[in-house]
């Protein structure tokens, strides 16, 4: 009557603790790998990464290219509208070009960002599908131990057999849920590998689950604004088109009224020509502007939201570990009381249990805290 532990459910743990190939060890000489050594080695492997060194290069080349051609003056064109609108043209190009270069430098500072919050968020994976396991674990001991309980209550005919068929469902759920949280911790483990590009032997690699608070009171979204400005390739870009059409506008305007008089005197094909550039010069203006303002706003807009989602899950992380706090208080009035014969040792094993999954629980919580923090402050630290 009474089922055994699953062989399923031992081989799978076996597993996961001592079964993985060994290629990292040799990393790390204390058997504890960081994350900051996690996101070192998957930067390290990161092919793509390294190679954008050669795209930033040929920026620069392209740039010393545009500047020397600029620099001999000579513009065709068979009127004077035609060879301003070749000069303009070629400084906006040296401009574009020297703007390429510093986005070519985002680019690979994105791609290391990519990598390392691909790398920590594997790395708090498998910190969260290890503790998921062992409340898993816990609750499958509670179980086992409550269907022998009940298989001998039903001997003694003490409780029903829907009572003992109750208990070994609760059981068989306990053991479906085991093997899930063990299977779920080997496909992190997996990932984990595939992001550092490295094997990982668990028996004797171990993660460092050290966890810090953020410090969200210090956080100054005007500073990490303009950080995002100068730093995110998205907002640098969009500011980049910004004054590349203020500046083309400017040199427009000013070739334009040098050549006022002279364009009243001269042909009118000429002088629409002229204003013809300049018109199309103030609607690109116009257009860029319209767009910066936009994403300026949605940026503003993005920072209050963002901060305001850490404000509530500190809040959360607050409540949660006034709750553990609060549990350890009851367990450690349930061991007296339970050495006091006043509550039974299944009582002491559940309040135990529950602290156990509160205290894993708020891992999760600041786990999520970091996250959301790096997130926030991404474009905020140095490369």
């Amino acid at each position: 009557m009474r089922r055994k532990f699953p062989i399923l459910s031992v081989i799978l743990c076996i597993t996961l603790l001592l079964n993985f190939i060994t290629a990292f060890a040799d990393a790390t000489e204390d058997g504890l790998l960081t994350l900051e050594e996690a996101k070192a080695l998957a930067l390290k492997n990161d092919i793509h990464y390294h190679y954008q060194d050669k795209y930033i290069q040929d920026a620069k080349d392209k740039y010393a290219e545009l500047s020397e051609d600029n620099s001999k003056g000579s513009r065709r064109g068979s009127n004077i509208a035609q060879k301003e609108a070749a000069r303009i043209s070629g400084k906006i190009q040296l401009e574009n070009a020297y703007s390429n270069i510093r986005k070519a430098i985002l680019t690979k500072a994105d791609m290391k960002r990519s990598s390392d919050s691909d790398t920590a968020n594997a790395f708090y994976a498998v910190i969260e599908a290890q503790n998921s396991l062992a409340i898993a674990l816990k609750d499958l001991e509670l179980k086992r131990e409550d269907q022998k309980k009940a298989e001998f209550k039903y001997i003694l005919n003490i409780i029903s057999k829907n009572s003992l068929t109750q208990a070994e469902e609760a059981c068989r759920n306990s053991e479906a849920a085991y093997n899930k949280a063990a299977l779920e911790l080997e496909s992190c483990i997996s990932k984990l590998c595939k992001s550092i590009g490295e094997e990982l032997d668990m028996s004797k690699v171990k993660l460092d689950t050290t966890l810090s608070i953020p410090d969200i009171k210090s956080i100054d979204l005007e500073k990490i604004k303009e950080d995002n400005l100068k730093n995110n390739l998205s907002y640098f870009s969009a500011r980049e088109q910004y004054k590349l059409a203020e500046y083309e506008l400017a040199l427009t305007e000013e070739k334009y009224d040098d050549y006022y008089d002279e364009l009243k005197r001269g042909s009118s094909n000429v002088r629409e020509e002229f204003e013809n550039m300049l018109l199309d010069a103030q609607k690109n203006f116009e257009d860029a502007e319209y767009s910066w303002n936009e994403k300026l706003e949605a940026l503003e807009e993005s920072l209050r939201d963002q901060y305001d989602s850490l404000e509530d899950l500190y809040e959360s992380y607050m409540e949660q570990k006034e709750d553990l706090d609060d549990m350890k208080l009851t367990v450690k009035e349930n061991k007296t009381k339970h050495a006091m014969g006043i509550i039974t040792k299944a009582a002491l094993d559940s309040s135990i249990a529950s602290l156990d999954k509160l205290e894993k629980q708020l891992v999760s919580t600041i786990i999520k805290l970091n996250k959301q923090y790096m997130n926030m402050i991404q474009y905020s630290i140095d490369e």
